[in-house]
């Protein structure tokens, strides 16, 4: 009977805060972490970086709804490779954005929805920490 070497763990390693912050911008799809009384929901959505802050677009919804009643969010992105995986996770407050010059800078950041559906909602999470982590396959 042959048997298989079992596979070393993966090397995990913190990514710092800026690196953070570059990997979000190169990404345009994250996920986005709501609570209101208890009952946690996670949407998928497309999103830009800018100044340290996460932008989105919505619909007049659920969203937008538990956002207004609870503004404090988490945001994750991550990204799995061949010869790597890293994750990072924000969290922060969530507020929509209503004044023309918060909209105008929000427009700027040149985001691009997957799916143009009547998104007429501009909403801005404002990071109060984020946090990475990076694992690297380990030697078999």
């Amino acid at each position: 009977m042959f048997i298989q070497p079992l596979p070393s763990q993966p090397s995990q390693s913190e990514i710092s805060g800026e690196e953070c912050w570059q990997l979000l911008a190169g990404q345009k799809v994250g996920r986005l972490a709501t609570s209101v009384a208890g009952e946690p929901e996670i949407f998928p959505v497309s999103f830009a970086v800018a100044d340290h802050r996460v932008y989105l677009r919505t619909k007049p919804g659920t969203k937008l709804a538990e956002i207004t009643i609870s503004p404090r969010v988490a945001f994750e992105v991550d990204e799995v490779g061949e010869d790597s995986a890293w994750s990072v996770v924000l969290k922060g407050r969530a507020r929509a954005l209503r004044s023309e010059s918060e909209i105008d800078e929000a427009r700027g950041t040149g985001l691009v929805s997957y799916l143009e559906d009547g998104k007429s909602e501009w909403i801005c999470i404002a990071a109060s920490e984020i946090s990475g982590r990076r694992l690297v396959p380990g030697e078999a």
